[in-house]
């Protein structure tokens, strides 16, 4: 753990570990390359149709929709099961 005295490196101890730091660097490849594909998506869509406005926000409601509604169903019901006690 980090000494209380040593602020500026606190931030910073997780990284010390091999693991964590991989894993950082997968989720900033796959959060870029999620990113890259809606703006190759949203390009594909302007560049087929003559509304791109509305079809540009079809496309993220397309997008954004799923998680949103999975989110209002998922929510309450994990509040319905006990968490696994590992002791």
């Amino acid at each position: 753990m980090a000494e209380s005295g040593n602020s500026s490196n606190a931030g910073r101890v997780a990284f010390t570990y091999p693991d964590f730091s991989l894993y950082q660097l997968a989720r900033f490849l796959v959060v870029a390359g999620l990113e890259m594909q809606s703006v190759a998506v949203g390009w594909q869509i302007s560049r087929i149709t003559k509304r791109a406005q509305l079809d540009l926000g079809l496309v993220g409601l397309c997008q954004f929709s799923p998680g949103i509604l999975l989110f209002l169903i998922t929510g309450p019901r994990s509040g319905h099961f006990q968490p696994a006690r590992n002791c």
